[in-house]
């Protein structure tokens, strides 16, 4: 006799069972059946959740979004109370800088907290575009709040740097690579004056005598013809 989960019989009638699993996200609603893929989707909206509520896997709770702390947990306390129920040991509670909130994992996630804050404060006072710079140049969070409290300028030429346009400039001394240790991080700069820097081997000497060449080419374009 086939059973009503037997792959086969998909494939047949392409129709699903009837106990449909739940939601990956809310937990809350059914997911719906890929006729193509033959396969049970992974949330309730297809490639995404829809949901405005989620359930909290300790407690059980029904809670909206804006209120879900953690992405299976409603709250801290549930948090920590199931990390506990799981054999672990406890961990140690890390309390954010800025807003006060306690992370229950034993080691932060270095893309969540960084410099003693939560990744809400993070991506609030930074932004998400320029969150993932940040973390590959491991910038302490004073500097960053420096930067977004100047309006992101250039530290330069001292001009507005759009998100696309900015770079982080570091010491390439101290770190040959792409990234930054977070101590050698120079400035925020537009991505044409970090090239320029670059290309005149961030010399100090050479700068100047390209300002000096400058200086002497303009005077001479102005000078007035003699007649």
């Amino acid at each position: 006799m086939t059973s009503e989960h037997d792959p086969g019989l998909f494939e047949l009638t392409n129709q699903p069972p009837s106990d449909a699993p739940l939601c990956r996200r809310c937990r809350i609603n059914p997911v719906p059946w890929g006729p193509r893929t033959k396969a049970w989707r992974t949330y309730c909206g297809g490639s995404l959740c829809t949901s405005t509520h989620r359930k909290c896997m300790h407690c059980q709770a029904v809670v909206h979004v804006d209120d879900f702390r953690y992405s299976k947990y409603c709250s801290h306390e549930c948090a920590y109370a199931a990390a506990q129920a799981t054999g672990r040991p406890p961990s140690a509670r890390h309390t954010c800088l800025r807003c006060g909130a306690t992370s229950t994992s034993q080691k932060p996630s270095p893309h969540g907290w960084r410099d003693g804050r939560c990744s809400n404060c993070w991506r609030t006072r930074i932004g998400n575009d320029r969150m993932k710079s940040m973390v590959l140049h491991h910038v302490p969070w004073d500097l960053a709040d420096h930067w977004a409290q100047t309006g992101w300028h250039c530290d330069l030429c001292s001009q507005p740097v759009s998100i696309k346009a900015g770079v982080i400039d570091h010491d390439h001394d101290c770190c040959p690579g792409g990234r930054s240790c977070g101590k050698c991080v120079r400035g925020y700069l537009h991505s044409n004056c970090n090239i320029a820097l670059g290309y005149l081997n961030n010399d100090p000497d050479l700068l100047r005598a390209a300002a000096d060449y400058l200086e002497r080419t303009s005077t001479r374009r102005t000078k007035p013809r003699a007649d």
